[in-house]
Formats: C-alpha cells, sequence, structure tokens
C-alpha cells in the first residue's frame, strides 16, 4: 500500500491521504465481532492456545480506542454519563469485594467495559467495509473446515461434525458471523449485479454446509447393515 505523508517543519505527521482510519476501525470491529470462530479457526490451524484467545478481543479493543476520534469526548452525551456510572460502580464493588478464584472473570469484565468507549470512539460505519470483509473471510475459512469435518465424520453417531476433531459448536459460531455478514452487505449498498451473484452463489453453499452441521442427525444416513 502506497502511503503518503506530510510532515510539519517539527515532523509531526499531518495527513494520511491513502490509509483511512475509518477503514481501519472497522476492520477491528470486524476481527472483534469474530472474536469467537477466529479462535475456533487459530486452535485448529495453528494450535494456539488462551493468549491468542485473549489478544483476538484485547487488541481489536486496545487499536479501536487509541485510533479513535478523542474529539468526540468534548461532547458528551446521557450514555457516556451512564456508562461512566456503571464503570464506577463495577471499580467500587470489585475494591469492596475483591476478585474471587479465577482471574479471568475479571479480565472478561475488563474487555466488556472497554467495548463501549472502542465504539463510541470509532464513529459511524464500523459494520461496512472491513467488518464485511474480515466477517465473509472468516465465514468461507470456518465452512471449508466444516465441510472436511462433515464429509470425514459423515457416519459418526454423535450427529454433529466435530470441527477440526473438538468443536462440534462451531458451526453455529460460523453461521452466525456469516448472516450477519451477508445483513451487512444488503444493507450497505455497494452490492452490484456481479457481486450480488457471486454473494448468493457463496450464500447458498455456506447455507447448505452449515445446515447440514447445525441441524442434528438432519443429513445424517446411517450405513446399510449398521446398527445404533
Amino acid at each position: 500500500m502506497n502511503i503518503r505523508q506530510d510532515f510539519n517543519q517539527n515532523g509531526a505527521r499531518e495527513n494520511i491521504s491513502v490509509l483511512r482510519l475509518p477503514y481501519l476501525r472497522s476492520l477491528l470491529f470486524g476481527i472483534l465481532l469474530s472474536a469467537s470462530p477466529l479462535a475456533v479457526l487459530a486452535h485448529g490451524f495453528l494450535g494456539a492456545g488462551a493468549i491468542v484467545t485473549g489478544a483476538l478481543l484485547a487488541v481489536p479493543l486496545a487499536l479501536l480506542i487509541v485510533f479513535g476520534d478523542w474529539e468526540s469526548l468534548r461532547r458528551p452525551n446521557a450514555c457516556d454519563l451512564l456508562f461512566a456510572a456503571f464503570a464506577a460502580l463495577a471499580v467500587a464493588s470489585l475494591a469492596v469485594n475483591g476478585v474471587e478464584g479465577n482471574t479471568r472473570e475479571a479480565v472478561l469484565l475488563v474487555f466488556t467495559l472497554a467495548a463501549y468507549p472502542a465504539a463510541r470512539l470509532s464513529g459511524r460505519n464500523l459494520y461496512h467495509g472491513g467488518a464485511i470483509a474480515v466477517l465473509a473471510a472468516v465465514t468461507l475459512v470456518g465452512t471449508a473446515a466444516t465441510a472436511w469435518a462433515l464429509v470425514e465424520q459423515w457416519y459418526w453417531p454423535h450427529g454433529k461434525p466435530m470441527v477440526f476433531g473438538a468443536y462440534d459448536a462451531a458451526p453455529g459460531q460460523f453461521a452466525m458471523v456469516g448472516g450477519l455478514a451477508l445483513l451487512l452487505a444488503l444493507s450497505s449498498g455497494t452490492l452490484t449485479g456481479a457481486r450480488a451473484l457471486v454473494a448468493g452463489v457463496l450464500t447458498l453453499l455456506v447455507s447448505a454446509v452449515l445446515a447440514a452441521s447445525i441441524v442434528r442427525f438432519t443429513w445424517w444416513t446411517q450405513p446399510v447393515g449398521a446398527t445404533l
């Protein structure tokens, strides 16, 4: 990518003409929306662990906040005040009661609270552009992995394919992000005739694979002569 930067005499960056922050924010938001199925793919293809799962949540949130429109905070609204009150109550509760047992619950609470400023500072059009690309890519890769498991495990009595041999809930996750990608694409107003044709064919294929995987025993065929 050809990124042109203009600098003033002090060396400070003034603008970036090609790299658009709205698209970058949308891309990061798409990663955040598909964090769960991305974690499944990371575990299955790369053998990743809990650190990668946490990074899929923490990194997009942090970058959305860093690249956010901080000028917008000069005009706080009612939602900002309600969030600030809720966050203050959560912090007060943790200060009084402490964190018992697994600290992951506290980390998840931090991620949950960070989601509001991440979206608040990112402005509009978070659901278009980069988000659609990420959601669609995750859906297609996840569908391919599911189709492989479906064929390989066609006669398993479990009924649902175990994606990567471990995740029978993965097809549902891929279906959710795929449905969201389709809704966003339809509402974006950027679909041409050719794009709509490609999207329709891909949607048909993805729907067939994931429907066969989600609905238990729907397309399951018992071998001839086999008994349960």
